[in-house]
């Protein structure tokens, strides 16, 4: 059975008895997926250009370039982690996001001054028409 409550009334009826309440988050959306994974890209290419590789980031010891997979092993995991000890970018929910990416950004353009802005649906959109027009 489901019920609704809107301004904290219940709307609809159920059965007497002990009933445990949850809300339900909105989980990211599709579109939200790949803007992440977008970014990831964007992110390393941008300190790449900039010439901030890996060592000059994080690590002294070693020289590599960044790439998606780097931005998010390195950078997003350890900050999703410590914020919401969440361990796979697809448990994040909508909000969730928009906090680590905060995070990252100021962190990291603090450090480097490269500041790759989060792809919007317009930015989407272009990157989905270019890929489909190379094609």
């Amino acid at each position: 059975m489901k019920v609704e409550i809107r301004n904290n009334k219940l709307i609809g009826s159920i059965p007497d008895g002990i009933y445990e309440l949850k809300k339900f988050s909105q989980s990211r959306s599709i579109s939200q997926n790949k803007a992440l994974y977008l970014w990831f890209r964007l992110e390393a290419e941008a300190l790449n250009d900039a010439g901030f590789d890996m060592k000059k980031t994080i690590r002294q010891d070693i020289d590599i370039p960044w790439t998606p997979e780097s931005v998010k092993l390195y950078l997003w995991k350890p900050v999703m982690e410590a914020m919401f000890q969440k361990s796979s970018t697809a448990k994040l929910e909508s909000g969730e996001i928009n906090k680590i990416f905060d995070v990252i950004t100021r962190e990291i353009g603090g450090r480097t001054g490269v500041y790759c802005e989060f792809p919007s649906l317009a930015y989407l959109m272009e990157e989905m028409q270019s890929l489909n027009y190379g094609a």
